[in-house]
């Protein structure tokens, strides 16, 4: 085995202490050779810890404590040459990586070694009309301060932080991004990633950081676009839970440059990767955030091709997780168009999880405790934190309370305790309500229920908990979700809420006018047939569910008088909204020509036809029990607000005669015990649901059946006046039989 080559190591550090010693006598006119010596020194030092392969030997050798400070003041000393400072920052960019949790803190202690390793990054020319040479032993010195800085950063992110390495770091890529390797760009954005989130909403740095970031969306290099993505996350997260102002992260276009990124779609579908799938997601899920902690930049994000940018991804899009986001967009911008959005106030209790002092005590250890109680099943733990003292409403930096802990956990016995030490069951952005119905956990419903936690709160998602039970079915677990949706129906009930409400694809709401009406019916009429291709379209059982419980919502949107406006409207997505006209619909060699002719012939279908033909297919030839629920839910509340035009059309459409069918379960459905029973509940809850939308079906019937009685009536007597009677009074006399013997049957 080789231990390396023989040499003293004490020699090893007087020469790497020589400049230090000599320091001053080059301007006495003394010959100056401490620079030479300490290159030397590093050569060799670097020589023996490359050819050794036994880490023992070396940290044995050379001591991290003795030869890290000597490394650190060399790279300190600005007046060495590039390659000294080279040399010093890779010796010790060898301790960090053998052993960072024992070097780092050692390299942190020297003062301003970290400052050093920063200014590195903006101080040396790496630009091309430099020097070749000095612009090569720059980079090495800029590309080794890197490294040393992404291995700091994960024991000492902090002093990195207040060497100011995340700004250095920024106009390091800003200014050299095409002049450096695309390992070192990659990997100081990395560090970036990791620095960015120790922003507060007041530091001075935040605007030009997020300059910076905004830019880098635009860069060449998809890794780059990925880790400013990231970084304008983290910073949007910080800023929601301090209360901040978000519209700063739009100065420079933020919400114009992430819908331009959407739009960018491949021009060959086989150029689709994962990677641009997870970053559609990500792009996506932060502008939804910024969109509801902002009234601002939700009116800006209307004021943009929106849905040309959810049009284009529809185009190629192939995952779940895009997809669902996708999903989560699009309800969004209905909230914003037929409701509006009000920006959480920062102080509350629902936006940061809990009241100001809450949350900042919720990071001292005694209240984290309780938390780490829960996460380790340790309720005598628990039960020590709540005897003293602990802040049982405490939130942990990403707003998530105690109780909120507990319930996803599933211990009904931890949450009991904690609600009788004073936990608010209603608080944190999303309660625990939520999480509990998420994750199908019908004991921990019932608890939290019974200790007063609201059915009717919306999460940070604009959802309730009966809607986020709802969503979660088709994960597997659907008996457990279907005990919570029953819990929460119940619940909604008493709580003076609609009986159906509860139990269809969404809550219906109380239907106000939107602010502005023509807006909300350009939108409407656009975003059907963009729902319908996607469920057309869909390959995963998701992205159906998503799609159709989307279309749910646009018809519990619309108030009556709305609804009766948009129906006739042309269903045309080939238009975009209140911006120039968009490309996406022209034949490329991204989209096949089939998929633009059937999008363009939404412009010549009415919405309503649209509508019911997109649930009539549905009932007709789906078998998945909780989208023939939704659909279902869709005929209802069409049925509901605008019967005149609704019924008629679904009666020659077909779509009556299927409900009837589905009211009516296959032999055996109602089965009694045993798991055969327990399978075939989801059958009979839809053949219930099937069986109140025939009772609104029988109610528009007879007023149908009535009015053409009537007519009937006056239509026989005028030709039976007339000499001589026309041939066809027979035909119309059986048909005013018919008439009358179905408006009495069913009356």
């Amino acid at each position: 085995m080789n231990f390396g080559i023989e040499v003293d190591p004490s020699d090893i550090l007087e020469g790497l202490k020589s400049s230090r010693d000599f320091e001053g006598k080059e301007d006495a006119g003394e010959p100056t050779w401490s620079y030479q010596r300490q290159k030397d020194s590093l050569e060799l030092f670097n020589m023996d810890i490359l050819i050794c392969d036994n880490v023992d030997a070396i940290f044995a050798k050379y001591r991290p404590g003795t030869f890290l400070p000597a490394l650190c003041h060399i790279f300190m000393d600005t007046n060495a040459p590039l390659e000294v400072l080279e040399s010093a920052a890779r010796a010790i960019t060898y301790f960090l990586d053998v052993h960072v949790d024992s070097t780092a803190r050692k390299v942190v202690d020297v003062p301003g070694a970290v400052a050093a390793f920063c200014k590195a990054l903006v101080l040396f020319p790496i630009s091309d009309d430099t020097d070749p040479d000095t612009a090569r032993m720059s980079r090495d010195v800029a590309e080794q301060s890197v490294k040393v800085l992404e291995l700091l950063c994960r024991r000492e992110a902090k002093s990195v932080f207040e060497a100011e390495g995340l700004q250095c770091l920024l106009t390091f890529v800003t200014s050299n991004g095409s002049n450096v390797h695309k390992d070192t760009l990659q990997c100081s954005l990395s560090v970036a990633s990791m620095l960015v989130g120790r922003l507060k909403p007041d530091h001075p740095a935040l605007p030009s950081c997020v300059a910076s970031l905004t830019c880098f969306l635009e860069h060449k290099d998809s890794v780059v676009v990925d880790h400013a993505l990231e970084s304008l996350g983290s910073l949007t997260e910080m800023l929601s839970r301090g209360g901040g102002d978000l519209t700063v992260l739009d100065a420079n276009g933020l919400v114009r440059r992430l819908l331009g990124l959407l739009l960018v779609a491949p021009v060959d579908p086989q150029d689709l990767d994962q990677d641009m799938s997870q970053r559609s997601a990500s792009v996506i899920t932060l502008l939804v955030s910024l969109c509801r902690g902002s009234s601002e930049l939700a009116a800006k994000l209307l004021e943009e091709n929106v849905l040309g940018a959810v049009e284009s991804v529809l185009e190629w899009v192939g995952d779940d997780k895009t997809a669902l986001a996708l999903m989560r967009l699009v309800d969004l911008v209905l909230t914003l168009v037929f409701r509006g959005l009000k920006a959480p106030h920062p102080r509350d209790p629902k936006f940061l999880g809990g009241e100001e002092t809450s949350a900042a005590r919720g990071r001292e250890g005694k209240d984290l405790g309780t938390i780490e109680a829960i996460r380790n099943n340790n309720m005598a733990a628990l039960q020590e934190c709540v005897a003293e003292g602990a802040d049982v409403n405490a939130a942990d930096q990403f707003g998530q309370t105690v109780l909120v802990w507990a319930a996803y956990t599933g211990s009904t016995e931890m949450a009991e305790l904690l609600m009788e030490a004073g936990a608010d069951p209603n608080m944190g952005r999303n309660p625990p309500l939520h999480y509990a119905a998420r994750f199908g956990r019908a004991p921990m419903v019932k608890l939290l229920l019974a200790h007063g936690a609201d059915p009717l709160l919306c999460d940070a998602e604009n959802k309730t908990a009966l809607e986020q039970a709802l969503h979660a079915r088709g994960s597997g677990k659907e008996e457990c979700h279907d005990e919570v949706v029953a819990i929460l129906e119940s619940a909604l009930r008493s709580h003076h809420a609609s009986p159906a409400a509860a139990g269809w694809g969404a809550a219906e709401e109380a239907c106000a006018e939107p602010t502005d009406e023509e807006t909300a019916l350009r939108y409407g009429s656009r975003v059907l047939p963009l729902l319908v291709r996607a469920y057309e379209g869909a390959v995963h059982p998701p992205l159906r569910k998503g799609a159709l419980a989307t279309v749910s919502r646009l018809v519990s949107l619309c108030s009556p008088q709305l609804l009766a406006r948009l129906v006739h409207r042309s269903a045309c997505d080939s238009q975009p909204v209140a911006v120039s006209p968009s490309p996406l619909l022209t034949p490329s060699p991204g989209k096949s020509p089939s998929r633009v002719r059937k999008a363009q012939s939404y412009s010549a279908r009415e919405f309503s036809q649209v509508l019911v033909d997109f649930v009539g297919t549905i009932l007709a030839s789906e078998e998945d029990e909780g989208l023939l629920v939704l659909a279902l839910g869709v005929v209802r509340a069409a049925t509901l607000k605008d019967p005149a035009h609704f019924f008629p059309r679904m009666l020659r459409q077909g779509v009556v005669s299927r409900v009837e069918s589905l009211a009516n379960p296959p032999p055996g459905a109602a089965g009694g015990g045993g798991g055969l029973g327990r399978r075939m509940r989801p059958v009979e809850r839809r053949a219930g649901v099937a069986v109140a939308v025939l009772v609104i079906f029988a109610d528009c019937l007879v007023v149908v059946v009535l009015v053409e009685f009537v007519f009937s009536v006056f239509l026989c007597l005028s030709l039976s006046l007339t000499r001589p009677p026309p041939p066809n009074l027979r035909i119309l006399s059986l048909s005013l039989s018919l008439s009358l013997s179905l408006s009495l049957s069913l009356s």
